[in-house]
């Protein structure tokens, strides 16, 4: 939808995808990052009349279920994340987009995952199992580094 009567002009618009294959969409932006099958609604608000006004001013949520998958670029123990489920939320505001109450499901481990992927694909996200220190993803969609989050040391001391 399009509201031309304001000033600026506001541009909304919602939607569904079903069963999209990542790795068309890995293909069309040549960088082999993701595979597997997606569904999600969305919901995007955009306002201004030169394209540089209407992305910085673009907000909005992709609420996502990916299934099937992998993350060939993120290795993990030496071999690409899998996925079997990943569900969660994007939310796009100033160029950015942050995940928020994600939940990825791999074959050896359920994750909690937080972050942001930034307008120039920087990532910074961490993927935290229960009970474990996790993950940490930083660099670049063609090139993620994964390390190791490391847990603070308990220390304990006797009252004399």
């Amino acid at each position: 939808r399009v509201d031309f009567m304001v000033k600026p002009p506001v541009y909304l618009g919602t939607g569904t995808l079903d069963s999209a294959v990542l790795g068309q969409f890995a293909d069309a932006m040549h960088q082999n990052w993701v595979t597997g099958t997606a569904s999600a609604k969305y919901q995007i608000e955009m306002a201004g009349l030169s394209a540089e006004e209407i992305l910085d001013s673009a907000k909005g949520d992709l609420h996502f279920t990916m299934r099937d998958g992998s993350f060939p670029r993120v290795l993990v123990s030496s071999s690409p994340l899998h996925v079997r489920r990943f569900t969660g939320t994007l939310t796009l505001r100033k160029g950015d987009l942050v995940l928020q109450q994600a939940t990825l499901e791999s074959p050896t481990a359920t994750y909690a995952v937080t972050g942001t992927v930034s307008e120039s694909r920087k990532l910074d996200v961490k993927l935290v199992p229960e009970g474990s220190a996790g993950l940490t993803v930083t660099g670049t969609l063609a090139e993620p580094r994964v390390t190791a989050i490391r847990r603070a040391e308990t220390q304990a001391a006797l009252k004399p």
